[in-house]
């Protein structure tokens, strides 16, 4: 059906991942994840915006689907990045009354296309955990450990990469760019001018 073509433009980008394999991936991780809340009333799902809104929008549809009613999507913006690739000091925003429609008492996922430093993961787990007072899981596209600085638990993944490029893709940029591609692939990280 899908005979997605990833970066044919930019002989610079090495596609990792193709569509049709990514696609298979999130299928498998929602039954994963369904059948370990199947005994859970409600299920509070918080993407990290921008870069999971693809992960995550195919993610929550696929749940939706095993469990209709079950999952309640509160999304929050997150950076960890300045300009350029310099990797700056995780800010969460989210929503004035982001605490009124989370469901209080009842377990979280936290939704992210890479878990590379863990610091925004750590930083969004604390805040969810000061308002819900139950278990905080992750799920995220990649899994990237090579860069982690902090000891966060990565309970849920598609994919692991153990390479130090930067990827891009399925909701991951470079620069604000590539997010929309239907794949995931790798690029050298430039040489950060100082």
């Amino acid at each position: 059906m899908h005979n997605h073509v990833c970066f044919k433009h930019n002989s610079e980008i090495t596609p990792i991942r193709h569509y049709k394999e990514i696609k298979k991936a999130i299928s498998v991780l929602a039954k994963e994840i369904n059948n370990d809340f199947v005994s859970e009333k409600y299920v509070n799902l918080v993407p990290l915006l921008t870069g999971s809104m693809i992960f995550a929008a195919d993610l929550i549809r696929e749940l939706e689907c095993l469990s209709s009613g079950k999952w309640i999507v509160n999304p929050v913006i997150t950076t960890a990045y300045g300009s350029g690739y310099n990797e700056s000091v995780p800010e969460m925003t989210s929503s004035s009354d982001f605490s009124d429609k989370i469901k209080h008492n009842c377990k979280s996922i936290i939704l992210d296309d890479l878990a590379d430093t863990g610091q925004t993961l750590e930083l969004v787990q604390k805040n969810i955990s000061s308002i819900t007072k139950n278990e905080i899981l992750i799920a995220v596209l990649v899994d990237k450990k090579v860069f982690r600085t902090v000891n966060v638990p990565i309970k849920y993944r598609c994919f692991d990469y153990d390479g130090s490029d930067w990827l891009v893709g399925f909701g991951m940029d470079a620069e604000g760019f590539y997010r929309g591609a239907g794949c995931i692939g790798s690029i050298p990280v430039p040489k950060l001018v100082t």
